[in-house]
């Protein structure tokens, strides 16, 4: 049996790694001479890296090759591997550094801590870097994020003419052949750079504002007020900085224009020492936009509704294309029934969508953003009938024409008796007393017509059975429906009418405010 390793009693290196050994070196560089795909490539160096960095954590999210975090060294890089590249030229550089940067604004957009070093390498070459360096391609105008990172070079040209042309991007490459090369060089590098580079904050934009918001709400402020306060001292604390601070003698207390606030001090220098609170007036202005998406997004969480992350719905999407039909935005009669403020559908471009929702306000700030601009919106309380009497003509002559149509939505999640959203102050109660809920109930369903997103799937139901036409469904959802012994009544009904496509299932704290012991699914029904 193999000695275990005391990385303790092991040589540091310069910048406090563990050293590798003369053998341990060798076999790395041997061990890549193997390689024959990127895979493997990706493997040999994930090892070496644990090698030299024992507390190193490496997972591999949002597609990419990996990303190490070191609590020891307070580390966050970001990897990327490739098999016969060649990383000295320019051209082969760029394209990496594209895959790298659309990789970085998933990070971004989910307001996560962004990784600050970037390392490069294949069989026979690697590289470290900043990742600073690649902030200003972040912020370009006009770039489509939806494009798989791995693809984005070929969709963006002009960002990799400019990384190519780029003099502030010139990392040296190491050559992993040559005679006197030490990897714990490398890891040394990593290090150094993390240490001595500029502070790498979050960027808090349009996308990620909301998950930011809840972070500071739920971590930060200590006072109780109502949600209107909440967002304006967020706010305002982003555009007027120097107008709001701690009181330097007395802990927990923020100073601000409107009078003392209860803080946690440590956690509000944390949350500044994470995010970026230097803005241009122009980005401020943008930020102040956001307000009334922040509000409406608290009241749609008091009624059962969550704001969908993008990277979900990039993925849900992918899911779609892949399992349903690669054309689905453009060969489905697209409808949103329960759409907020949008999100879902904002970011794609479809034939002929509707988006509806039973606030007006929500549609209001859909027109003022801009948001689904060549879809018909309109205000529509979906679980009021059985029927489908109060949509606009042109949606109701799709259903009686018998053409297909696809519900891409996230209903609410509520109840009726939803104890801990009472507890909040946010009651819950009578809202899934809809006319629905009588139908089921009479047509005993049981109690599951207690559930706001099963009365929207049973009344989908109901439509496709009453018009015959094609139906699909792609629903986010808790996956109780399929499993809960409170929905045998619904399952009863449901199954029969449509078949399980594909699906997914995560964590509901994937959504912003939101508990991580109970799960998230996507699925998809034909």
């Amino acid at each position: 049996m193999a000695k275990k390793t005391d990385f303790k009693k092991r040589r540091k290196t310069p910048a406090g790694a563990v050293k590798l050994s003369n053998r341990e070196n060798a076999l790395f560089i041997k061990t890549l001479k193997t390689a024959v795909v990127e895979k493997s490539v990706e493997g040999i160096y994930s090892a070496a890296l644990r090698l030299c960095l024992p507390d190193a954590e490496i997972v591999a999210r949002f597609g990419t090759d990996g990303e190490l975090k070191s609590r020891e060294h307070n580390l966050v890089a970001l990897f990327e591997f490739k098999f016969n590249h060649d990383l000295k030229d320019r051209k082969t550089l760029a394209k990496i550094l594209v895959q790298t940067v659309y990789y970085m604004k998933k990070w971004e957009k989910l307001g996560l801590q962004m990784p600050k070093v970037i390392l490069v390498g294949d069989e026979n070459e690697c590289f470290v870097m900043l990742s600073n360096v690649l902030d200003q391609y972040l912020r370009m105008e006009g770039v489509d994020w939806n494009v798989a990172p791995s693809q984005a070079y070929l969709f963006n040209r002009e960002m990799l003419n400019k990384i190519v042309d780029d003099e502030e991007i010139k990392p040296f490459v190491f050559n992993v052949e040559s005679g006197d090369f030490d990897f714990s060089t490398v890891v040394d590098k990593m290090l150094d750079l993390n240490k001595h580079g500029p502070v790498r904050l979050v960027r808090i934009t349009e996308s990620n504002i909301a998950n930011i918001f809840h972070y500071f709400k739920d971590n930060v402020l200590k006072e109780e007020m109502d949600t209107n306060k909440q967002v304006k001292l967020f706010v305002n604390i982003l555009t007027a900085e120097k107008e709001h601070y701690l009181q330097p003698k007395v802990k927990n207390v923020l100073v601000t224009p409107d009078g003392k606030v209860k803080v946690d001090s440590g956690a509000f220098k944390s949350f500044f020492a994470h995010f970026d609170s230097n803005y241009s007036p122009t980005e401020k202005a943008k930020l102040i936009q956001n307000c009334d998406r922040l509000l409406e997004n608290e009241k749609r969480r008091r009624d059962g509704a969550f704001f969908t992350p993008q990277m979900w719905v990039e993925e849900a999407d992918k899911m779609i294309s892949k399992h349903l039909d690669a054309e689905w935005k453009h060969n489905y009669v697209v409808w949103d029934c329960a759409a907020g403020t949008g999100n879902l559908t904002a970011d794609f471009k479809f034939k002929d969508l509707y988006v509806s929702t039973l606030n007006a306000e929500e549609i209001d700030i859909q027109e003022q953003g801009g948001i689904n601009e060549d879809a018909t919106k309109f205000q529509y309380d979906f679980l009021s009938e059985e029927g489908i009497d109060g949509v606009p003509e042109k949606l109701k002559k799709a259903f009686e024409s018998g053409k297909k149509v696809l519900f891409f939505i996230n209903p609410p999640y509520g109840t009726a008796n939803n104890l801990d959203a009472i507890k909040k102050g946010g009651s819950k109660e009578g809202m899934a007393l809809t006319e629905v809920n009588k139908i089921m109930l009479q047509e005993n369903i049981g109690a599951s017509a207690q559930q706001l997103y099963s009365q929207f799937l049973y009344k989908i139901m109901k439509l496709k059975m009453k018009y015959g036409n094609k139906v699909v469904i792609c629903v986010f959802s808790p996956p109780l429906f399929l499993t809960g012994e409170s929905f045998e009544g619904f399952r009863k009904a449901f199954l029969p009418n449509f078949d399980f496509k594909y699906g997914m299932i995560f964590q509901a704290s994937e959504f912003a405010d939101v508990a991580s012991n109970w799960g998230i699914s996507f699925s998809i029904w034909n």
